[in-house]
């Protein structure tokens, strides 16, 4: 006879082996697990047999389950591209503090460039954004769409954002004009 603990450690077992997908299914986000209520209201694991059928994935299935940034698109490119336009961007912040006193916080600033490195469409992510002002946004816009980025080799689109933070300079704070 077996007892109560070790049938408890062996359903345990069972139900965590059942849980475990096999390398196909995670790769697939596929489980098979059912859970059934029993009598006295506790969750017993039911194993289902398993039916494995071989599938090739086409070249360009597997190509696409990596995904790799083309040469001069990736986080860190596009970031040191902005960064090299930052004051630029400061600039037209600094423009619209004259005439809105008191304005600052982030400015997150969204874009798309197209397989040829040209930047297409440009908007203000206002959810994420502190400053509301149109004017600062709509300049940083023009900023963003003078500068050329990498062509794509794969001819692809690429979304990119910046959270522009910006506040008054301690010069500015001290002497308003």
């Amino acid at each position: 006879m077996v007892s109560g603990e070790a049938q408890a450690a062996e359903r345990q077992a069972d139900a965590a082996v059942s849980a475990a997908p096999d390398s196909r299914q995670a790769a697939l986000g596929e489980s098979t697990t059912t859970l059934a209520v029993g009598d006295a209201g506790e969750p017993e694991g039911t194993r289902l047999p398993r039916i494995v059928t071989p599938v090739q994935p086409s070249a360009s299935a597997a190509s696409s389950a990596v995904h790799t940034h083309d040469v001069g698109r990736g986080p860190s490119d596009i970031r040191a591209i902005v960064v090299a336009h930052r004051e630029e961007a400061r600039g037209c912040y600094e423009k619209s503090l004259r005439d809105h006193p008191g304005i600052e916080g982030d400015l997150v600033i969204e874009w798309t460039i197209d397989p040829q490195g040209t930047v297409t469409r440009v908007a203000s992510d206002s959810a994420r954004s502190q400053i509301a002002e149109p004017a600062v946004a709509k300049c940083i816009g023009e900023v963003i769409k003078k500068i050329r980025f990498a062509p794509s080799p794969g001819g692809f689109e690429t979304k990119a954002f910046y959270p522009f933070n910006f506040r008054p300079r301690a010069s500015q704070q001290r002497n308003p004009p």
